[in-house]
């Protein structure tokens, strides 16, 4: 097992492969992804499984199991202080630090991992813990990437420009009810090689992605604007309120008028 301890947070590399008894729930944010092999967790709201290169990201005092882990288990905890420094350093400010319960890929953080790894394996020990005072800051960038789509979105100019074009079509237009045949026309593939393309790239369905991008298109409006439920869920491109709160309540454990009163309450 190794295990590194800095002032923005930890690293766990383990092979161990116990599973955890009860729920729990800690004070930091928590990065778990599947490095080698599957892993399996009991999330708030449903059971999930992780397949390689996949990751998801728990908030402070989410409530989660490890059910099973095949081969090696990677976490990293972030400080919430340290999380919300970074987020408050950049121009494009999220009020909202509170990711979704959603297991997908960003190729960003498949490299990231990857280099790290590396790194732990090559270097010394103290030259490892200094890497990881400057690889912190770079993952809590990365992981404020993936929360905010007009931020992924230029994350695959380089690496995925098709992909970009779709990923901005469904931003821009949320309220759209996007179909694959309209998507794949977009970028001129069949919509078969173009959800295919999609889900190997981000690990979701563009379907799911969309969903993120009108979760996000509300969001903003439940903290900066007086919009009842309904027209927010309408505005966001959700087919009625009930569908909007439930799709919410699954990924965040909490109702859309839960979350705009906690944040009103800061």
């Amino acid at each position: 097992m190794m295990y590194y301890e800095r002032a923005q947070g930890a690293l766990l590399y383990t092979s161990e492969k116990r599973t955890e008894g009860n729920l729990r729930s800690d004070p930091s944010y928590k990065f778990i992804y599947a490095i080698d092999g599957n892993m399996a967790y009991k999330l708030p709201t449903f059971d999930t499984t992780l397949t390689t290169h996949q990751f998801v990201v728990l908030n402070p005092y989410d409530r989660h199991q490890q059910l099973a882990v095949e081969q090696k288990k990677f976490l990293i905890e972030l400080s919430p202080s340290f999380f919300q420094d970074v987020s408050e350093a950049l121009p494009q400010r999220d009020h909202s630090l509170q990711f979704p319960w959603i297991v997908r890929k960003h190729l960003p953080l498949t490299q990231w991992v990857a280099f790290l790894s590396t790194m732990l394996h090559v270097s010394s020990e103290q030259e490892f813990q200094l890497f990881l005072d400057h690889s912190f800051t770079q993952l809590a960038l990365l992981l404020l990437q993936t929360q905010h789509p007009a931020r992924e979105i230029e994350s695959y100019r380089l690496f995925q420009p098709l992909i970009m074009q779709t990923m901005e079509a469904m931003y821009e237009d949320a309220q759209h009810t996007w179909t694959l045949d309209e998507l794949s026309s977009l970028i001129h593939l069949s919509k078969y090689q173009y959800a295919h393309v999609f889900k190997e790239c981000s690990g979701i369905s563009p379907y799911s992605w969309l969903q993120l991008a009108r979760l996000h298109h509300a969001k903003q409006a439940l903290l900066h604007s007086k919009e009842t439920i309904l027209s927010i869920a309408l505005q966001a491109g959700f087919p009625s309120a009930a569908a909007f709160t439930q799709l919410f309540k699954r990924l965040f454990g909490m109702t859309p008028s839960v979350f705009r009163a906690n944040r009103s309450n800061k």
